[in-house]
C-alpha cells in the first residue's frame, strides 16, 4: 500500500493480492461487500457503483503483453469519497507508476479526489495511443511485406494484429459510457469540487478520437486481410493453371509413350531410328497442344 499526502485528502494505491492491503483499506473506509469482490475478483466490464459514502468506478487499460503478442484487459479500480481517493490494480502500470514517481515528496496542485481522478483518466487515455502506435506500425509492416510478395508470411501475422485490435476494442468500448457517468454523479459526493467543462470535453473528445483510430485500424486490417487473400488465391490459381498445362500437354505424349511398350506391331519401330522418330512424335504431341492452348488464351 502506498499513501501520498495531499493538503485536502489521501491517495492510497494498493494491490488486492495483498490481504493486508484490502484490510488496511476497509479500516480507513468502511467497504461494501460488493467493493470488496470489485476489488479482488476480476470484473470483465467496465462499471460504476454508488454508495452513501463513495463512489467506485471500474475501468479497464490495454495493457500490452510481448511473450504472447496481445493486449490484455488490465483492471483498474477507482474509490472516490471526502478524504480519500483510492486507486487498486493487480498489475503495475507504467503511467501510474509514473504519475505516482512524480508526485511523490512533491507539492501538489491537486485540490480533492476528483481533480486527481480526471487527471488519472485523462494520462490513462493519452497512455492509450501508445499501443494504438504499434499496431499502426504493424499495419504498415503488413503492407510492405504484402506487395513484396510475402503474402503466405503475412497469414499468422494479420490474425495476431487482428486479434490485438479486438481486444483494443473490446477493453475501451465502454469507457465513454461509464467516464461520462461517473462525471455526472461526483458533484453529489464532492458539491464544492464540480469539474470544469473543459475537462469534460477534453477527455470525451480523447475518448472518441481513441475510438475512431481503433475504427479506423480495424478497417484498415480487415482490407488488407482481404487483400492478402486474394493476392494468395490469385497465386494458388496460377499454380494450378501452370499444373494443369503441364498435365494437359504432357498426357498425351505419355499415353503415347506407353503405347510403345506394349507387344503391338509397329512397322516404325523396326527402323534404327526408331528411338528418335518415337521422341520426336512425343514432342510435336506436346508442342501442339500448348500451342493450341496458347492460342486459345488458357494458358
Amino acid at each position: 500500500m502506498k499513501k501520498i499526502q495531499f493538503s485536502n485528502f489521501v491517495w492510497i494505491d494498493i494491490n488486492p493480492d495483498i490481504p493486508s492491503d484490502i484490510e488496511n483499506l476497509d479500516a480507513i473506509i468502511n467497504l461494501k461487500n460488493s467493493t470488496e469482490k470489485i476489488l479482488q475478483s476480476p470484473i470483465h466490464l467496465q462499471r460504476l457503483e454508488e454508495f452513501p459514502d463513495y463512489m467506485a468506478v471500474v475501468l479497464h487499460y490495454p495493457l500490452y503483453d510481448k511473450q504472447l503478442r496481445k493486449n490484455n484487459a488490465v483492471e483498474i479500480d477507482c474509490i472516490l469519497s471526502q478524504g480519500y481517493f483510492v486507486t487498486s490494480h493487480k498489475v503495475e502500470l507504467h503511467f501510474l507508476t509514473d504519475l505516482i514517481t512524480h508526485i511523490e515528496g512533491k507539492t501538489s496542485r491537486f485540490d480533492s479526489p476528483v481533480e486527481l481522478y480526471v487527471y488519472l483518466i485523462d494520462i490513462m487515455l493519452n497512455a492509450c495511443m501508445t499501443p494504438l502506435n504499434r499496431i499502426a506500425e504493424k499495419i504498415d509492416f503488413i503492407e510492405e511485406e504484402i506487395f513484396r510478395g510475402n503474402e503466405k508470411n503475412m497469414i499468422s501475422e494479420i490474425s495476431i494484429v487482428k486479434r490485438d485490435v479486438l481486444d483494443f476494442r473490446k477493453t475501451i468500448r465502454l469507457h465513454k459510457s461509464v467516464i461520462d457517468s461517473s462525471f455526472k454523479l461526483t458533484p453529489q459526493y464532492f458539491p464544492d469540487n464540480s469539474i470544469k467543462q473543459k475537462n469534460i470535453t477534453d477527455i470525451m473528445s480523447s475518448n472518441i478520437h481513441i475510438w475512431n483510430i481503433t475504427e479506423n485500424l480495424k478497417e484498415a486490417i480487415e482490407a488488407f486481410d482481404q487483400t492478402n487473400q486474394t493476392l494468395l488465391s490469385h497465386k494458388l490459381n496460377k499454380n494450378i493453371k501452370t499444373l494443369t498445362t503441364f498435365s494437359t500437354t504432357l498426357a498425351p505424349s505419355t499415353l503415347f509413350i506407353g503405347l510403345l511398350g506394349i507387344n503391338a506391331k509397329m512397322d516404325f519401330l523396326a527402323n534404327d531410328l526408331a528411338f528418335y522418330i518415337a521422341v520426336g512424335i512425343a514432342i510435336t504431341i506436346s508442342l501442339s497442344l500448348y500451342l493450341y492452348f496458347r492460342r486459345q488464351d488458357v494458358i
